[in-house]
This record gives C-alpha cells, structure tokens and sequence, in this order.
C-alpha cells in the first residue's frame, strides 16, 4: 500500500503509516460530507469547531461552536461515539455549548488520537472530529512501601554510641519524583540520613525514578544514623521511625515505617523480612 487507495498485491507489507493514512483520508470524507449537509440545509444542525486541527486534552473545558442548537437542554451529544454528556455550562446557547470538563475517553495514547463528536437535537445531528490527549501528569501517585533491612544485630546498643539502620523504600509510583526522608527517634535521640561514608545527606532527600516494571517498583535504600546521648540510662526505650513524603504529593503519596523499639543496653532489633524480590537499588541522592 505504498500511496493513498493504491492497489496491493498479495503478500505486500501494510505498513502503520500507510493504513493510518487510509484512516485519515476516512475522517476528512466524513468531514467534508458534513460540510455539505450543513450547507444543503441550513435549518440543520451544524459544528463549526472544534476541527480536526484542534487539539483538545482530557479534563479540560469543551467549547462546541455551531449553529441550530435551540435549547441547550434539547441537545445529545455523543464523544467517540460511546461517551455521552448531557450537561452544559453558563452561557450556552443555540450557537454554543460549553462542556466543563471533557470526560475520560478509553484508548487514548499520551500522543493522542483523533475523536468524532457529534451533536443531535429536533433539527438534525452533525460530526466533527479533534484531536484528543491525555493530561500532562504534573504529581506522582502511587504507593511507598519501607522495609527495615539491616540493623547492628549482635551488638548492646550503650549511651554514646552512635548505630547504623538500613532501610528499603519500594515506590510504585507514576513518574519520577523526589522525597523527603524524615527519621525520628520519639525521645528526640539524634537520627539522620547518611550516605555511604557516614556523612549527612543535604538536604534530607531522595530521588527514586518511576519504575520500568511497575509491579515490583524501584528500590532505594536509606541509611539512618542514631546517636544516643551519653549518659542515658541503660532500660531507656527509643522508637525509630522513617518518614518518606513526596515533594510534589505530600498529601496523597507518603509513607512511615513502622516504629521498632531501641533499648539502652540491649541488642538492637532484628531486620523485618523483605517479603518480594528487590529491583534496582540506588543510595540517597538528590537528581537535579
């Protein structure tokens, strides 16, 4: 199918732009067959806009330009022949209905595609065709899951010692994000993120990337230092926890660990079990 309608032989390859040029030869047909109904009679309904070269995107307002509308109410109006909206906003009027918000329409790629719409009342019905998006994700969603990883097993944990918890923060989330990492210790013990080296990650952040795979997410892992002050008695009892917040989200995309006791004088307590297999792992960091 190498040009527009041309004959194939059998066993040609059809490529994806040539059935999507046949597709879009199918959509200007149909328009231009409007355009003369509405032109043969003009007590029909007719759509002016939007076109084809308008480019519309889900969640956004709808702004049908025509003719022969009559009462806004009377009007049916169906969007990719399946999705039909009844309602109309202020100020429409027998040249124009205003839709709020553009409903969600079901396969529709983030490139977009084209959509018919059309418009039928008591003097006729007319299509047009847009161009229909999805909308630009601006916050991430998802879900965090935190894990205790790795504690200084073994070893009594005594007044001035400083101690070394490792975390795993799993993100199953949307896009790309940065958040805020905020390890607490209830008797207002020192705890903080430290890399690698032992030095405080600045500011206390992390970036985790949207995952390839989204049933097994990313893995970072965060490690927090805990000083307990000297002089604190042996029996006194800490509870650790790690707040992770997304800086975007923080409403609808956070996380806390749970709270695991720390005692003066006793062994530190034992890493939780990670339960699924990890993915990549990356150490605290900010990504500008």
């Amino acid at each position: 199918m190498p040009n527009g309608s041309n004959h194939v032989q059998p066993g040609a390859i059809i490529r994806a732009e040539d059935w999507n040029r046949l597709v879009d030869q199918y959509h200007d047909i149909e328009r231009r067959l409007s355009d003369i109904e509405q032109v043969t009679n003009p007590r029909g309904v007719a759509i002016y806009r939007p076109d084809p070269s308008d480019s519309l995107v889900i969640g956004t307002e709808l702004r049908i330009v025509g003719r022969n509308f009559g009462l806004p109410s009377q009007n049916n109006v169906l969007l990719d022949r399946s999705v039909r909206i009844g309602a109309f906003g202020a100020g429409s009027n027998d040249n124009l209905l205003i839709i709020a918000s553009i409903p969600n329409v079901g396969n529709v790629s983030e490139d977009g595609r084209l959509v018919p719409l059309t418009v039928s009342n008591l003097f006729g019905s007319a299509t047009t065709w847009f161009h229909l998006r999805q909308p630009e994700l601006t916050i991430p969603t998802g879900t965090l899951d935190i894990t205790l990883v790795a504690t200084p097993e073994g070893e009594r944990l005594a007044a001035g010692g400083t101690y070394l918890f490792e975390y795993r923060v799993r993100a199953r989330t949307s896009m790309d994000e940065i958040y805020a990492l905020s390890p607490r210790v209830d008797t207002d013990w020192s705890a903080r993120v430290v890399d690698d080296s032992g030095a405080p990650v600045e500011p206390q952040e992390v970036f985790i990337a949207q995952p390839e795979d989204a049933a097994r997410g990313t893995v970072v892992t965060v490690r927090v230092e805990v000083m307990i002050p000297a002089g604190t008695p042996d029996g006194t009892i800490g509870e650790l926890v790690l707040n992770v917040t997304s800086k975007r989200n923080p409403e609808g995309l956070f996380r806390r660990s749970n709270a695991r006791a720390i005692e003066v004088g006793e062994e530190a307590p034992p890493p939780e079990s990670l339960g699924l297999s990890l993915g990549s792992v990356f150490a605290p960091a900010r990504r500008d």
